[in-house]
């Protein structure tokens, strides 16, 4: 199985270096590193492979559970990008699409999914 993931892990790693080199930010990356997140991040030997490629540090990227205040299960890279972004639209909301939204009901679907995830959090 690695046989064939190996390669494209490799590749993945190789195009983001090659458009971070490209890039205006390869100076403000190199001291930082790099995060991975994602289920796939977890696979053996991936931080390996994107060290060694990328020439940078690298570490998983997890949720912060004081900022998450999460159950310990979700506290793991595989949920660290879907955390981020909720959280990040919770806290970048736009005045105007909160404006229209205010006269209006939710939709069903929507209504479901926030009540999932105010159970969860």
């Amino acid at each position: 199985m690695m046989g064939i993931i190996l390669p494209r892990v490799e590749e993945i790693f190789s195009v983001v270096a090659e458009d971070l080199q490209n890039s205006s930010y390869a100076d403000v990356v190199a001291p930082g590193g790099a995060i991975l997140t994602g289920g796939g991040s977890l696979m053996r030997g991936t931080a390996e492979a994107a060290h060694q490629i990328l020439g940078v540090p690298v570490r998983h990227g997890t949720p912060h559970p004081e900022v998450v205040h999460a159950d310990e299960k979700w506290l793991s890279p595989v949920y660290s990008t879907a955390l981020g972004l909720l959280l990040y639209g919770g806290v970048h909301r736009i005045g105007a699409t909160e404006r229209s939204v205010k006269g209006r009901q939710k939709p069903v679907w929507m209504r479901k999914i926030s009540a999932v995830l105010q159970e969860l959090f």
